[in-house]
């Protein structure tokens, strides 16, 4: 279910073209944010979480690393989806060895770009833990060449936005369930990025193939809007039928980590201004446990505070749109909260 029919994929290579689409937004937003002192997370505000889940995706390399160092000084248990389960163990060995001994990690295997992957993997989510407080949504790709999944999506598409949105889907039902009589809303986290400035989903005819023209800047900036919305669009369908969990997006901040390496070098200028691995694992900490934030859904933060992104992810209509095609395109129904 939800794999897409063969004779629907593209039958050649779409013409490739070049270029970031760069607003005024995207450029204001991105000046602001390397110019404004970094706002670091204290975890004594967020305190020892002993038995609470996280469900983590990507968390071995970057700014996951960095997260998974922070979760587990706050001693939450992290479910981490992950391809490389070798990679995972030797991050946990690492902290370890430095000392922390809080926390723990149940390591299982996730592909994002693959729906059977993502199905397996939330089951399997769901038969190792009795519930599930909080789900960040964190792996990605960037910038990538042209490539279709084997459901026939492009990569970007499905990978930053179409696989994380079926996971949400399918743990929505367990973490739901686990913040009923808590004092603590369960927190949907889904990073983001500043290209959501640059991006649009005002026509998402072609959004999930891209059959006919690929940019790969633009369709990063139009998957990671995507993210924004639809996460504006859930937290809304949440807090209306009263589920004490709320949804949240965010931007890390312009970090020179692996994640597009191949494709932008920044200058040695530049990356003096440019947010750390640090930083930017302070961002989704913040969103996803910070008592600032709590029962503060439907936001978007950046540097630890909120900012206004795209006004297309405000946009009830659009969100909507989105929201109904990810579901057939999936080949699921709507969930009644």
């Amino acid at each position: 279910m939800g794999k897409k029919d063969k004779t629907n994929s593209p039958t050649s290579t779409p013409s490739i073209t070049t270029g970031f689409p760069l607003t005024w937004d995207t450029t204001i937003k991105t000046v602001k944010e390397m110019v404004q002192c970094t706002r670091r997370l204290d975890l004594k505000q967020i305190g020892q979480r002993t038995g609470d889940v996280v469900v983590l995706t990507g968390g071995a390399r970057g700014i996951g690393e960095i997260v998974t160092k922070k979760l587990l000084q706050c001693d939450f248990h992290i479910v981490m989806g992950i391809r490389n389960l070798e990679a995972g163990e030797k991050v946990l060995s690492n902290f370890r060895d430095e000392g922390i001994a809080t926390g723990k990690i149940t390591f299982i295997q996730l592909d994002l770009k693959s729906l059977k992957s993502v199905r397996e993997f939330a089951n399997s989510v769901l038969h190792a833990v009795t519930k599930i407080n909080i789900l960040i949504c964190n792996a990605g790709i960037m910038f990538t060449p042209y490539e279709l999944t084997e459901d026939g999506f492009e990569s970007q598409f499905q990978v930053d936005y179409l696989s994380h949105f079926l996971l949400t889907e399918l743990l929505l039902p367990k973490m739901i369930e686990s913040a009923k009589n808590n004092e603590k809303a369960g927190r949907i986290v889904n990073v983001s990025s500043a290209a959501n400035w640059s991006g649009t989903i005002k026509d998402i005819s072609q959004i999930e193939t891209r059959s006919t023209e690929y940019n790969m800047y633009k369709a990063y900036c139009d998957a990671k809007l995507a993210q924004v919305a639809a996460s504006n669009y859930l937290d809304m369908k949440l807090s209306g039928a009263k589920t004490n969990v709320n949804a949240y997006s965010l931007h890390p901040g312009a970090i020179p980590t692996e994640l597009g390496a191949h494709v932008m070098k920044p200058p040695s200028f530049l990356k003096k201004l440019m947010r750390t691995t640090e930083d930017g694992a302070d961002v989704i900490v913040c969103a996803a446990a910070s008592p600032e934030f709590e029962k503060k859904g439907g936001i978007f933060l950046m540097n630890c505070k909120i900012e206004t992104p795209n006004a297309e992810a405000a946009d009830e209509g659009l969100q909507k749109q989105l929201w109904e095609k990810s579901l057939k395109l999936l080949g699921i129904k709507e969930q009644i909260y």
